[in-house]
């Protein structure tokens, strides 16, 4: 219900262990907090490891190839926006910075982005409105429309916002409809975050 499979619960794991190497100030007592949470997952997962599906290697290629296919012109429309992509087109244009840029914006998404959207919104969320016996159907569009205006800061970047977004969001919610698991989607949305500025970076 909750679309919860083995690897998506490891990845959330691991996720908790890269945020609490992220150096920030004066986060002493929330990276504690993350680190008795990631600790407790983990042996939750181990204790309970059989009641999780395994996790499809299909539909995680599925992710990867429908990341692939939407990035291109997703980034091709990104790229009208210029002020948007200022500061990453420098950085992503210099090859001396590029690898290192690449490496600490997937970090990002780990550690901030993609793995605790996915869980909060197509896990929990989903869930939660699957046990309130909302029809699959009105549980695919609450949870898209939900976490679009979730992300309302982005209106004043109006593709990202009008087009980029709704598409995206399709892209993750039919990937948890069809597969019943949170990895694909949580792979979906890395890709999609992690390539769209390069490409743009590309086209500008």
């Amino acid at each position: 219900m909750f679309n919860l499979d083995k690897f998506s619960i490891l990845v959330l794991v691991l996720s908790g262990i890269f945020r609490i190497n992220v150096v920030t100030l004066h986060e002493e007592t929330y990276k504690f907090i993350i680190v008795i949470l990631d600790i407790c997952l983990f042996l939750l997962f181990i204790i309970n490891r059989e009641k999780f599906p395994k996790s499809s290697f299909l539909w995680a290629m599925i992710a990867i190839i429908l990341s692939l296919i939407v990035v291109m012109p997703l980034a091709f429309f990104e790229s009208f926006q210029i002020e948007k992509y200022a500061t990453s087109n420098v950085i992503y244009k210099n090859e001396q910075r590029f690898l290192g840029y690449v490496i600490k914006n997937l970090l990002y998404n780990l550690s901030f982005v993609s793995v605790y959207e996915e869980i909060a919104v197509r896990g929990l969320l989903w869930g939660q409105l699957c046990k309130m016996k909302f029809s699959d159907n009105r549980v695919f569009i609450i949870q898209g429309v939900l976490f679009w205006l979730l992300h309302f800061s982005y209106i004043g970047t109006a593709i990202t916002f009008f087009l980029t977004l709704p598409l995206v969001i399709l892209g993750e919610s039919v990937l948890v409809k069809f597969s019943k698991q949170l990895f694909p989607s949580i792979l979906f949305h890395l890709l999609v975050n992690l390539l769209i500025p390069i490409i743009v970076s590309f086209y500008q």
